[in-house]
């Protein structure tokens, strides 16, 4: 019941907007108004707990979800910005692939807007390209991995093969 769990949040919040447990009523709320649909509502909530508590136990959760709710709302460089903040901070090794991940969706919807300058264009490609490599190198058999793998082949699944072949190993087997 996200949409109860918010009403909920926001009226503790009201009674008591600076107490011990208003880190977490910000992150109950703006992920109920996330789950909700309520992309605005999710959005302020978040950025007060990155505002208030920029220290606390969900901040990497937040910036996490800010961004989602930025790429939502079609606002697709605050989402790259707020991933790649994500990614400076520490303990956010548990993010990295998806966050790599909407990096790379956040890029292409950038330049499926018209940009007026080819060279921006290209770098923005340039760096796509990249971060979609280093998915795949260090991701490989990751669902973002083969996600962006066939989309780079028309579709075709592909398993990831080691670039150095390596001795194969014999052996048998007794079932």
């Amino acid at each position: 019941d996200f949409k109860g769990s918010l009403v909920l949040a926001e009226k503790v919040l009201e009674d008591n907007p600076v107490g011990a447990f208003s880190g977490i009523l910000l992150y109950i709320a703006g992920r109920s108004a996330q789950f909700a649909g309520d992309y605005a509502k999710a959005s302020k909530y978040f950025e007060m707990y990155i505002d208030k508590f920029s220290s606390g136990d969900e901040f990497n959760e937040v910036l996490f979800r800010l961004a989602l709710v930025n790429f939502r709302q079609q606002n697709y460089s605050l989402s790259v910005a707020n991933l790649e903040k994500l990614l400076s901070q520490k303990n956010s090794e548990k993010y990295e692939l998806s966050a790599k991940y909407w990096i790379v969706r956040g890029l292409q919807m950038s330049t499926s807007v018209k940009l007026s300058n080819l060279e921006l264009t290209n770098a923005v490609q340039s760096r796509i390209d990249e971060e979609i490599k280093y998915i795949v190198g260090k991701f490989p058999i990751s669902y973002y991995a083969f996600k962006l793998n066939a989309e780079k082949n028309n579709g075709e699944l592909k398993w990831p093969l080691p670039e150095k072949k390596k001795k194969n190993i014999e052996g048998e087997i007794y079932l």
